[in-house]
């Protein structure tokens, strides 16, 4: 009940932080993109900025790191902007400076001109390759500085928001763009009479800022979309949501998955950011501080233990995944006792007094106010179809939760 899940508040940028990408193999090592071009080399266990590097002209709109296995160099991470530029870098040591090496590189090993602005970027876990996304979404080789191929041509809708690639089919990948559709590609088809064309296909009735694959089902993907509202599809069947998972009250900006799987943490325009189970609609916690501005990026770390918000207020901060957990190794004895408090938990939990607590978290005023006004538009809405349903010569279907919000499926 009066748990203190806040860690520590790393605030060496200057400019809000637009988004972050966690090493593969290292726990503790953290990367940071802000709007003002700065990239920052974070060490969590030391809660300090290791490097900074001053990696573009214009806001950092992507990074990822490049995975162990999918190339021999390992300790590399791409960067992306609106300066119509991708780079690659290597992880220095602590202590190392990056260095202006001459030219347009600044440092970066790498350097891959796209004809217009990047708004995200990932890479492929088994192959030297990665997608970056503007008005299309380009493949990349590490090898060629031109795009190999190709994808979403043949919609003209808008910038893409989101790329992905599955961690299991690892040459599917998912891609959200401007007009509410999240479309699957796979790379192979590049070079048959398929290039370019769509694996699956789904629209949704507003924008989707960013999509996540579940690492322990990996054929479910999670949607955080503009209206507040996270959806998890499984890509054998688009048309309709597996689950909705609703507590926001404004655009969801980010979301990612604990290793496990299990649960997963999202960031939203509503200056919280909540921490979910898989299978479940609401969310078990919600964390905010009052100085907290609109978050725009999130993570998990890779033990599963913390959790990171990148903010407009130029804060990157670490939270606990469970809000009463103790930070450092229990004892015996109280392990035991943690154990028993769950089990306990898990019994009474529907007892109504007990139901109560566990789901009682305070909120900003402001999330109450929206919600409030968000319950009466729900409620006058529901009251008018049901007018409309009675006074209705010709009967029709209802329209379920995980279905409304779908405009089309592929």
């Amino acid at each position: 009940m009066f748990a203190k899940p806040f860690v520590a508040a790393l605030d060496d940028h200057h400019d809000a932080v637009s988004c972050m990408a966690k090493h593969p193999a290292l726990v503790s090592k953290v990367v940071s993109g802000a709007y003002d071009g700065e990239v920052k080399v974070w060490s969590l266990d030391q809660m300090t900025c290791v490097s900074t590097i001053q990696a573009h002209t214009n806001i950092v709109s992507g990074t990822c790191f490049v995975p162990s296995r999918a190339s021999l160099s390992a300790n590399k991470f791409l960067t992306c902007s609106v300066d119509m530029t991708v780079k690659l870098w290597n992880l220095r040591n602590e202590g190392d400076e990056y260095t202006s090496g001459g030219g347009s590189k600044a440092g970066a090993s790498e350097v891959f001109m796209a004809t217009e602005g990047q708004r995200c970027v990932d890479h492929h876990y088994g192959r030297d390759m990665f997608v970056s996304g503007g008005s299309v979404v380009h493949l990349w080789d590490h090898m060629s500085a031109t795009p190999v191929s190709t994808y979403g041509k043949e919609y003209t809708a808008g910038s893409v928001l989101s790329v992905r690639f599955n961690h299991s089919e690892q040459n599917t990948f998912a891609c959200a763009t401007g007009d509410g559709a999240i479309t699957l590609y796979d790379t192979r088809a590049s070079l048959s009479d398929r290039a370019g064309k769509s694996a699956g296909r789904v629209t949704l009735k507003m924008n989707t800022n960013s999509v996540r694959w579940n690492p322990y089902e990996p054929q479910c993907f999670i949607a955080a979309n503009e209206d507040g509202n996270l959806y998890t599809f499984d890509l054998r069947k688009l048309d309709t949501a597996r689950n909705v998972h609703k507590d926001h009250v404004l655009a969801v900006m980010d979301v990612d998955f604990a290793p496990t799987g299990r649960e997963f943490v999202s960031a939203s325009y509503d200056e919280t950011i909540r921490v979910w189970k898989a299978n479940q609609g609401r969310s078990r916690d919600v964390y905010h501080t009052r100085r907290m501005g609109k978050v725009f990026s999130t993570l998990y770390s890779m033990d599963s233990k913390y959790l990171m918000s990148g903010s407009a207020d130029a804060n990157l901060r670490v939270w606990k995944a469970h809000a009463s957990e103790r930070m450092g190794l229990p004892g015996r004895r109280e392990r035991d006792a943690i154990k028993y408090r769950t089990k306990l938990t898990e019994k009474y939990g529907e007892m109504e007094e007990v139901k109560k607590i566990l789901g009682n978290r305070h909120v900003p005023g402001m999330v109450k106010a929206i919600r409030r006004t968000q319950a009466d538009v729900a409620s006058s809405r529901k009251r008018k179809e049901m007018n409309t349903r009675r006074n209705r010569k010709k009967k029709t279907a209802f329209s379920g939760e995980r279905k409304k919000h779908i405009r089309s499926s592929e």
